[in-house]
Formats: structure tokens, sequence, C-alpha cells
């Protein structure tokens, strides 16, 4: 059932319509005629007819009363989020990669959803750890009340601690799934400021690619395939310069992916800004 407007002549009408089947086919009566649109309009008589309606759908009075401000939230949570990314996580094979890795550790929590936490909090509301466990409060997500600010920390002290070890198991699995292969890496770094001193052994004062010379900073590298698929990332004291950078993502791909040769091409900034 539906609203149709019909012309007829100069004039237009409004009228309710449905459609039924008749053997093979679908056909189209009228309901009810309404009068003709000018009229409805100057009379204020169509949007009486809307309210009247509208008084008799339970749904339409929810949404009416929640846009004037006349419903009372007691539950709101986000699940969005953790639905379409758990998905996504999933399909990764992390949360196996992780298993395996804890099954040699003697850990009280679950490490592996405090990492997705971290994770996806990075990606919808980026902050530090305090205030990715008040987000969490607004998350929809199971377990979420076993997470502590505890297990926050020390979820990034394993993916420190394995770091190398699940970017080599997202490689390989990657493989089957996009079919990646390393004839071309793409390589390329930025930087990254603390609003405080930030750990000693990186942060320092550097050429700042946030313009912030007079933040401490620490300099991030990443590599890619060359249809978009993380390698590996990197960190460096904030104060190295991009050059010194090179050979060492040169020596890490070499090794972790036992490459024999390779060929490094650099593109110039300002070549890339004059084409």
């Amino acid at each position: 059932m539906f609203v149709r407007i019909k012309p007829s002549g100069p004039r237009k009408y409004v009228q309710i319509v449905e459609n039924f089947r008749e053997g093979s086919k679908v056909k189209q009566r009228v309901i009810a005629n309404l009068g003709r649109l000018d009229i409805l309009q100057q009379t204020g008589q169509l949007d009486q007819i809307v309210a009247g309606l509208a008084n008799l759908s339970e749904q339409y009075a929810v949404i009416t009363a929640n846009r004037v401000g006349k419903t009372q939230v007691i539950w709101d949570k986000e699940w969005g989020p953790s639905l379409v990314f758990g998905r996504l996580w999933e399909l990764l094979g992390i949360p196996k990669i992780i298993e395996n890795l804890k099954s040699h550790q003697k850990l009280e929590y679950d490490v592996e959803r405090a990492i997705f936490v971290s994770v996806l909090q990075r990606l919808i509301s980026p902050g530090s750890d305090l205030a990715g466990l008040k987000w969490l409060s607004d998350i929809l997500m199971p377990d979420q009340e076993k997470i502590s600010l505890h297990h926050l920390y020390r979820s990034m002290d394993f993916l420190s601690e394995h770091k190398e070890e699940i970017e080599r198991a997202l490689f390989n699995r990657g493989r089957t799934l996009f079919d990646t292969q390393i004839d071309l890496v793409l390589f390329d770094t930025t930087t990254v400021y603390f609003e405080g001193e930030g750990p000693d052994e990186f942060a320092q004062y550097g050429y700042s690619k946030d313009h912030r010379p007079d933040r401490k900073q620490i300099l991030v590298g990443v590599a890619m395939s060359r249809c978009g698929y993380p390698l590996s990332c990197e960190f460096w004291p904030g104060n190295t310069s991009d050059q010194k950078t090179v050979g060492r993502i040169i020596r890490i791909m070499k090794k972790r992916f036992s490459l024999e040769r390779v060929i490094f091409v650099a593109i110039e900034a300002w070549y890339l800004k004059r084409t």
C-alpha cells in the first residue's frame, strides 16, 4: 500500500493505492481518494491526515517522541563496530594466531579479546589505553566486562614481544586469502609526536612531518605489498632520518621472505608534487 499523486489535467490528486495479484499479474486498485493536492496543502488537511495516521503507528510515535526529546535513554550501547570489525578479525585468522602464541605462556586473562579491544579503539576512537577503557563502556561486545586497564597494558607488551611472529603469520595467512606476491614492496615513513615525554629510547626531537618540532616524536615506517597488504611496521627514535631506515627495512624483507635480490627505487617528494 502506498500514496500516489495522480495528475488530471492541470490538477493533481492524492490517492491511497494497493497492489494485488490477479492470476500471474500484479494490478493496482485505489483504496481512497483524499482530494486535490493543492487544496489539501493550503487548508492544512494533508498534515491533519498524516498526523492522524501517525497516531495509529506505535513505531512512528516512538520516533517522533525521541525526535522532540520525550524519550528517556535507559541503556544505549554501540554494537556495529565490534560486529563488523570482529568479522574481519576472524577472517584474517588473528584469534588463532594469538591463541597459538599464548599457548606457551600462562596468562590469566583473555589476551586476544584485550588486543581486539585495543585495535578497535584505535580504529574508532583513537586515544590512550585509559581512554580506551572508558570508550569500551559505550560498546556492546561479548565478555567486555572481564577486560580491565591492566589487561590493555599487558596486551601491548604481548604485541611487542611477538611482533615479528604475528606479522609473519599474517603474511602467510594473507597469501592464501589475497595471493600476496612479494615482487614489489612499498615503504614509507611518518612521525607521531608525544604530548608528554614519551619513552626514553624512542622519544626524540627531529624533523616533524606533523609540523610539531616543539614535541618529542617517534618515526614509524610501514612496508606494504603492491595490493596494499601490510608486511611490516617498524619504529625508530624520532631523530632518525629516512635514509637510515632503508637499510634496515631491506634486511628485514630479505630475511623474512628469503629474497636473494632487492632493487630499491626512491622517489623524491618534490617530484611527486610536480607530477
